[in-house]
């Protein structure tokens, strides 16, 4: 409980003990309208918003906590788990930025990125996403159909790339695929929409 304290305290801006007397009592099963009348000389006279924001603020800790030991043991058994990201994933105290971490192993449906990494298109991603001097079309030449109707790179003609256009369109879902998964990325955007997004 005291790593919970800690957070929501310094989240709310609400002193420990009083922090700590509120979540004793909800767990205790008390009401917020029973703990703001009948218990301020336990929680330093908080509110009934306070002792609600308390309460909202604890439900999410124990949210993410959950999903944290869950993130760390699935990677894990994937034989991902470095210590670096394991350090990171312990280190994140909000929930969006767990998931942010975690993306990158989740198990994903079959998506446009990864049928393109199977035609054996990331080479050509990678390529053009270090922004060289290339000519597209002339590498994007290279992954296309064989004569015989197989994929260069693959032993499945379901796999084949069939023109330069299939080509760099597959490059495209890959990249942006990377992109979506890049932390730095998303939170970049993230703060881009709280500070520019509006609502008509």
């Amino acid at each position: 409980m005291n790593e919970s304290i800690k957070y929501i305290s310094n989240k709310l801006s609400i002193v420990s003990n009083s922090v700590k007397a509120t979540i004793e009592l909800l767990e205790d099963g008390s009401t917020v309208p029973f703990i703001s009348r009948y218990r301020k000389e336990a929680t330093g006279g908080l509110d009934e918003v306070e002792i609600n924001d308390i309460k909202n603020e604890l439900a999410l800790f124990k949210e993410t906590e959950a999903r944290r030991s869950f993130i760390i043991k699935t990677i894990d058994e994937q034989g991902e788990l470095t210590d670096e990201l394991k350090i990171s994933l312990e280190k994140a105290s909000e929930l969006a930025e767990l998931e942010d971490l975690y993306l990158p192993y989740k198990k994903k449906k079959k998506t446009k990125g990864t049928i393109a990494k199977n035609k054996g298109l990331e080479p050509l991603a990678e390529l053009i996403f270090e922004q060289g001097d290339i000519d597209l079309k002339v590498e994007a030449l290279k992954f296309i159909t064989s004569s015989d109707g197989v994929n260069s790179e693959t032993s499945s003609e379901e796999l084949a790339v069939n023109s330069i256009e299939e080509a760099l369109e597959g490059t495209r879902d890959i990249i942006a695929e990377w992109i979506n998964e890049d932390i730095e990325a998303r939170n970049k955007l993230r703060t881009l929409f709280e500070r520019e997004a509006e609502l008509d």
